[in-house]
C-alpha cells in the first residue's frame, strides 16, 4: 500500500474548527501538514497535534469576497494549496469567473483536491 506524505504540505480546510472537520483537522496535523482552516468563527482553543499547530484564517464560503481575502492571505504565506476540503455545511454556488479570480492569485500555486461535502466529487485545480 501506497503512503502519501503530507510533511509540509499545505491543506486548507473549510469547516476545519468542529466535528468531522476537526478530526480531519487533527489528522493532517498528526502527518506534520501545515493545515489552514476557514471558518467564520474561531475555535475555542487552539488546535494543534504532535506540536503542530493550524493556522485559523476567519471566512465566510458563502461569500466570494471572503474567500478572495483568505487566499489572498494564504498567497503571502504559502506557496501553494496542495490539498483542499470543504467541509464547511454550505458549498456556495459561484460563477466560473468568480473562481478563476480567486485561484488565480499571483504567486499562489495551487495543485489541490477539492472534495465536496457528500466526499465523492473530486476536483484538480491547476
Amino acid at each position: 500500500m501506497t503512503t502519501i506524505n503530507f510533511k509540509n504540505k499545505t491543506v486548507v480546510i473549510t469547516g476545519g474548527s468542529r466535528g468531522i472537520g476537526l478530526e480531519i483537522t487533527k489528522t493532517f496535523l498528526k502527518h506534520q501538514a501545515n493545515v489552514i482552516i476557514l471558518a467564520r468563527n474561531k475555535p475555542k482553543r487552539k488546535i494543534q497535534s504532535k506540536g503542530n499547530a493550524s493556522y485559523f484564517i476567519e471566512c465566510d464560503i458563502r461569500d466570494v469576497d471572503s474567500i478572495d481575502s483568505a487566499v489572498k492571505l494564504i498567497a503571502s504565506k504559502y506557496k501553494s494549496i496542495d490539498v483542499l476540503i470543504n467541509k464547511a455545511r454550505t458549498f456556495p454556488q459561484f460563477k466560473n469567473e468568480d473562481m478563476t479570480r480567486i485561484f488565480s492569485t499571483p504567486h499562489l500555486h495551487s495543485r489541490a483536491y477539492l472534495v465536496s461535502p457528500s466526499w465523492h466529487m473530486f476536483l484538480k485545480i491547476s
